[in-house]
């Protein structure tokens, strides 16, 4: 029976009720299309993916679920425009890199919205998406730091890109243990750490960081920042690890 069913769905990090919709006008056909675009919505994110950029995902999404276009194809843009973005801010053209980060920051959001709301969910699409939001991610600190530091690989703000990468890496690996320990996952398993995901050390987040950094002419310092507290987010989930492995985790 339906009511058997659990409604938690792990991949969204949120519940969701099965349910049907009977179509006999347009206004119950827009009903129900705003109705399958909420269910497409991930449940547990961090500020400007959860209050920023579902308007402009949903308006996307709606418009080219009526199309031909692919959501690899979405993902394959986004990672175009992902990797310029790579070599303006190599280049010094930290403006420029910084809208189309966050003009990626939001297509990231459609392909997998698009390929939920066209039932074209797949391993590959999945597998694509995150290999090449890993890939260009990285470079954009890398490249942050070699434009910051004039090119020198010795230089203090060229190390900050590595460094910060080091630190996601830890994040990853500590997640992972924590998910092996509770199997849930440490950005929504209790309500602390839902309200940790708001503002954890993720690419969003970052990006908002040198935005404002670049806005008060202090890129160095927001890059700097970044690193910062990709740490501190680091340093939460280990405590969250290690209380998980005490059994002290009650969800």
């Amino acid at each position: 029976p339906v009511d058997a069913l659990d409604p938690y769905l792990p991949d969204l990090r949120r519940s969701l009720r099965p349910y049907w919709s009977v179509v006999r006008s347009g206004v119950e056909r827009r009903r129900a299309a705003r109705a399958i675009m909420d269910s497409a919505q991930k449940g547990v994110l961090d500020l400007p993916a959860r209050y920023l950029h579902p308007p402009f995902e949903n308006f996307l999404a709606a418009r080219l679920s009526a199309t031909p276009v692919t959501p690899n194809q979405i993902t394959v843009l986004t990672a175009i425009l992902a990797f310029t973005a790579t070599y303006l801010f190599a280049t010094g053209g930290y403006g420029w890199a910084l809208v189309l980060a966050l003009v990626t920051n939001v297509l990231d959001g459609v392909d997998g919205k698009l390929a939920r709301v066209k039932l074209k969910t797949s391993r590959f699409g999945d597998l694509l998406d995150h290999t090449l939001d890993v890939t260009f991610e990285f470079t954009w600190y890398l490249a942050l730091g070699w434009g910051l530091s004039g090119g020198d690989l010795r230089a203090p703000l060229f190390l900050v890109g590595p460094a910060l990468i080091l630190v996601m890496l830890g994040t990853r690996a500590v997640s992972g243990v924590y998910k092996s320990l509770t199997g849930r996952q440490i950005h929504d398993h209790t309500a602390f750490d839902r309200a940790v995901r708001l503002v954890a050390g993720r690419r969003n987040i970052y990006v908002m960081l040198l935005l404002g950094g670049y806005l008060m002419d202090r890129m160095a310092e927001a890059f700097v920042l970044c690193l910062v507290w990709g740490i501190v987010t680091l340093a939460v989930y280990k405590v969250r690890a290690f209380m998980a492995w005490l059994g002290r985790d009650r969800g």
